[in-house]
């Protein structure tokens, strides 16, 4: 489900009609903070803090989502370059996209820094921007832009586009503006956006139910503590993640009861520590491997690359976990503020079609000096691995899942 890179951008607003009615105007409001989406990467433009590029490619995502698990296209890949255009190939012609898109009247621009969020490092949203919080590396901008941003997105359609195809759209731009966002993160739930008022598409303003999700093959979970602010309900969705991976007692251990003993957990409950040290063959006296789930890395179905830093004497050196011949995986998994169309936010927890996970190459890296072949997973291992185990499921996703949802 990755973006493509190559797509043919709507004419310039001069070859456009300047007729008002062949535009729908649909007022948006962003509701939590949006971090990068500028040229730049990791970087905010207060000039262009929306560029239309960006937003199209978001559509093309949710679009070639839909097509795939709900409308179940037949040849997908000519009926997404027949309406949104591309540049064409040895079985597929070239053509302009059937869909135009401009942005106006942004306003309420406020750039701040990320600490406004994630003060300490302890913070859930620290989770988040941890892009954000590295000092050492001046190309990477501290700040975001804050939540309150409005702007219209207008939108036209080709008088050649069908009925079938702008409904397709529309349908689009519903999940988009349900479940996407802008800028960098969004799938952690930063530049999320709730569409205010639509006039002339008031399907926009429904929320996505859990059935309707079940018909995209994806599974919509919320949590019944609902807030009338949206980044509290944010911060809550993020907070669950964070405890499921690295919380004592969840996904670490306990802090041992020696005395002096300062540390605020134990070892970690999941394998890929003690992996990355079989594997490497290093480890410090007091940390050898000892995980019974042996070396898989079920981690990475929440997303890679994920990079691993030991602290101590005789420790490997950093490893970075990746698909093979693949810079990344984009997270299956998305978090964020869930609006349920009266007035209200839910943490909401959205999985999508995942499947091709299972049979994903991995390898684990180190530097340029060696690559290791991995699993990220073996359904017989979940009863090794303690926050599994006691969610009761059979992989990670389904397990956080379960564990999102609890009291």
């Amino acid at each position: 489900m990755g973006l493509r890179k190559h797509r043919i951008e709507a004419p310039a607003d001069a070859a456009l009609p300047s007729n008002p009615s062949d535009w729908h105007d649909i007022r948006c409001r962003l509701i939590t903070p949006l971090y990068g989406g500028g040229v730049q990467a990791a970087t905010v433009d207060e000039t262009m803090p929306i560029r239309i590029s960006a937003l199209r490619g978001q559509l093309r995502f949710w679009w070639r989502l839909l097509a795939a698990h709900k409308w179940h296209l037949p040849d997908l890949r000519r009926a997404e370059f027949q309406l949104w255009g591309g540049m064409g190939s040895d079985d597929t012609e070239a053509s302009a996209s059937l869909v135009f898109l401009r942005v106006r009247n942004v306003r309420d621009i406020h750039k701040v820094p990320y600490t406004d969020y994630a003060d300490n490092r302890n913070a859930p949203l620290a989770y988040v921007f941890f892009p954000a919080d590295n000092d050492k590396n001046t190309d990477v901008s501290h700040d975001v832009l804050r939540e309150g941003l409005h702007f219209t997105l207008q939108l036209r359609f080709a008088t050649v586009a069908s009925e079938t195809q702008r409904q397709q759209v529309i349908e689009t731009l519903r999940w988009w503006a349900n479940f996407g966002g802008l800028g960098a993160r969004n799938r952690r739930g930063t530049g999320a956006v709730q569409v205010e008022q639509a006039d002339s598409l008031p399907s926009l303003l429904n929320p996505v139910t859990k059935q309707e999700a079940e018909e995209a093959r994806c599974c919509l979970t919320l949590r019944q503590n609902s807030s009338n602010n949206p980044v509290a309900a944010w911060k809550q969705a993020i907070a669950r993640l964070r405890d499921f991976r690295q919380k004592a007692g969840l996904g670490r251990n306990l802090p041992g009861k020696e005395a002096g003993n300062k540390k605020p957990a134990g070892r970690s409950r999941w394998p890929e520590a003690d992996a990355v040290r079989r594997l490497s063959g290093q480890h410090a006296a007091m940390h050898a491997p000892e995980h019974l789930a042996g070396n898989v890395f079920p981690r990475g179905m929440f997303g890679m690359p994920i990079i691993f830093h030991f602290v101590g004497r005789g420790e490997p050196a950093d490893h970075q976990l990746q698909p093979q011949s693949k810079d990344r995986l984009p997270s299956p998994l998305i978090l964020r503020p869930y609006h349920d169309g009266n007035g209200q936010w839910l943490p909401a927890a959205l999985l999508l079609p995942h499947e091709h996970l299972q049979q994903m190459p991995v390898v684990l890296q180190r530097g340029s000096e060696k690559t290791y072949p991995v699993k990220l997973w073996e359904k017989r291992l979940a009863a090794s691995i303690e926050p599994i185990k006691t969610q009761q499921a059979d992989d990670p996703l389904h397990a956080f899942l379960h564990y999102f949802a609890a009291p």
